[in-house]
């Protein structure tokens, strides 16, 4: 991981960073040589283990947690402040997610086809939002957007591509 300052590339630390979140003065990213979730500071010192022997397929931080979400398809739940988190979604078939506004928005696979669910987050509460193509998400302000093979939100709109790619708003 590196920080780019000034023109210049700076290492924060070494090894096979992959799904880097920023959250206050941290940086939060899963390990796939160690197979480890870490959080480090900025500058690149106090480097702390989270989440040990663990493949994960995505790490989203939000409101002091962290999520996690394992190649088995479930979400961990892990309290940044050092207390003990659990297991959100387990068994769902999850292959993507994103969180905004208090929710979890993934996508599922059921039988042959895939849908983007929401859960709340205080509760745990879920709804079927849609049918998709999609597999990927990711927010922007109050929206939840997707492409073939991707999700978004903004402003209260569903944005989503599908194979031929065309946007939809719903």
């Amino acid at each position: 991981i590196y920080k780019y300052i000034n023109g210049e590339s700076i290492t924060v630390t070494e090894g096979d960073a992959t799904h880097l979140n920023a959250y206050k003065y941290c940086l939060y990213y899963y390990d796939s040589s160690e197979r480890v979730v870490y959080r480090i500071r900025t500058d690149g010192k106090e480097k702390t283990a989270l989440i040990r022997n663990v493949l994960a397929t995505d790490v989203k931080v939000y409101n002091n947690t962290l999520y996690v979400l394992t190649e088995d398809g479930d979400i961990h739940k892990i309290y940044i402040n050092g207390k003990n988190g659990y297991l959100f979604k387990e068994g769902e078939n999850i292959l993507s997610f994103t969180v905004t506004n208090g929710y979890i928005y993934y996508v599922r696979k059921d039988a042959d086809s895939l849908a983007i669910y929401r859960a709340k987050i205080s509760t745990g509460d879920t709804v079927k939002v849609s049918d998709t193509d999609s597999t990927l998400l990711t927010t922007g302000k109050d929206h939840l957007f997707y492409i073939y093979n991707g999700i978004f939100v903004q402003h209260g709109y569903l944005f989503y591509y599908n194979q031929r790619f065309q946007i939809y708003v719903s």
